[in-house]
């Protein structure tokens, strides 16, 4: 399509997104074709100013162009927070006008191939979350009522405020079953954020059944999460469930695991491809399997080191508590690993050696980073990974908290973690069950 279609401010919007879009495939040349959303996992990739703020006014301009009306939409935001702005110009407080367009098809006859704009769009009064382009740095207006103008991502730059999580619950042992949704609960409450858990599940009725290695049911909500959260142990996928996995591990979501996720799949033994046993972990979360301290055992959570107090995950955390999980031997970890917690073994038998081993790891994605597969994928944007896990470990506040940092930090929002750390206390008093 021409620029010439559009009054010429549409075509200086329209011009730095186009290529974006025609990146990702998202222009389908089809009469009365909608743009399809730019994957939410992308969306913290292709903007270059992502921040949180409050609409206190709205502005639009009409043209018409033959049967077309076009609406440009002049969105005040005062900032709350920002999430990225490399020119460093932004902060709180200040206003910034964001631009998006919507088109409205008046005639009788095919409407042009484009589609009809930004959606989303919000009201005053309203928070978003803005994905945009721009030199925040480029002011329009003088004096005091000078402001940046950036464009929201088309067509859906535009988001809620509050996270989306999904939790995966599939382990047969640990009884993850009881403990994500506890967590999932918490953060709910404590982020505002929305979440998902799903289970493993019979296929045919949908009922939660541990047992079951091959069906999670839910496990979509990966699609269209800002952070998945997996908890997962042995399992061998329907073609259903791998799918989902698969596209998600690819995708390059911000990822949070758990304790026996460093043996999450399993291949059958006819598969003739092995390498999701040990390969794929070892890439997404930096280890696989290898061993761990014995049943009769329990781990001290040691206080954290000086290079690592200031880290957001840890805020609130002291360490030093023993719970019930057996250590797990995970070193050595990349060197693209950084090591926040340590843990020490608690032995019933006196002749068992002390080990120290870490319990709590995180990686930012770098170009070397391992992809996910060994064929390729996109490394998780943030990787958070904790052998803690046994379900005894939640009853310890601290555990819960970490828990839900962990993912704050991996969706990018430790800047809403408090300095004492997030509340993380359950409605009711949790009691935990006994492993399988």
């Amino acid at each position: 399509m021409s620029a010439a279609f559009f009054p010429s401010w549409w075509a200086r919007l329209l011009s730095p997104l186009l290529g974006a879009f025609l990146l990702f495939g998202l222009c389908v040349p089809q009469a009365h074709a909608e743009i399809a959303d730019i994957p939410r996992s992308y969306l913290p990739e292709v903007a270059t100013v992502i921040v949180v703020g409050e609409c206190v006014k709205v502005e639009s301009k009409e043209s018409s162009s033959g049967s077309m009306r076009h609406t440009g939409w002049f969105h005040h935001l005062r900032l709350e927070r920002v999430e990225r702005d490399s020119s460093g110009s932004l902060k709180p407080g200040d206003i910034v006008v964001f631009l998006s367009w919507n088109d409205a098809w008046t005639g009788t006859g095919t409407p042009p191939t484009y589609g009809s704009g930004h959606r989303g769009l919000p009201t005053k009064g309203e928070r978003r979350r803005v994905y945009a382009k721009g030199d925040p740095k480029a002011k329009r207006g003088s004096g005091e009522d000078a402001r940046p103008w950036l464009n929201v991502l088309l067509p859906n730059g535009w988001q809620p405020v509050e996270r989306r999580v999904a939790f995966v619950a599939a382990d047969d042992e640990y009884r993850s079953e009881i403990s994500m949704p506890l967590v999932a609960a918490c953060l709910t409450r404590d982020a505002k954020a929305q979440t998902s858990v799903a289970f493993a599940a019979d296929p045919t009725t949908g009922k939660p059944d541990a047992d079951n290695r091959e069906h999670i049911a839910g496990i979509e909500a990966l699609r269209d999460c800002d952070v998945g959260v997996l908890f997962m142990r042995w399992r061998e996928p329907d073609v259903q469930t791998m799918h989902a996995l698969t596209a998600f591990l690819g995708s390059g979501t911000p990822i949070v695991g758990l304790r026996t996720s460093t043996h999450m799949l399993r291949a059958k033994p006819e598969s003739p491809d092995q390498s999701i046993n040990d390969e794929w972990p070892t890439r997404i979360f930096g280890q696989r399997w290898i061993s761990h301290h014995g049943h009769e055992s329990r781990t001290k959570v040691l206080a954290p080191l000086p290079e690592a107090r200031s880290h957001p995950i840890l805020r609130g955390i002291r360490g030093d508590f023993v719970v019930p999980s057996w250590l797990y031997d995970v070193e050595p970890l990349p060197k693209d690993c950084t090591v926040l917690l340590w843990g020490e073994v608690v032995s019933v038998k006196p002749e068992a050696s002390p080990a120290r081993q870490p319990i709590l790891w995180v990686r930012e994605r770098t170009p070397s980073t391992a992809t996910p597969f060994p064929s390729g994928g996109r490394a998780a944007r943030r990787m958070a990974f904790t052998t803690l896990g046994h379900p005894g470990d939640f009853e310890q506040v601290e555990v819960r908290r970490l828990v839900e940092q962990m993912i704050l930090w991996a969706a990018g929002d430790e800047t809403t973690i408090p300095d004492k750390g997030v509340k993380a206390e359950p409605e009711r008093p949790y009691v935990a069950p006994t492993t399988r």
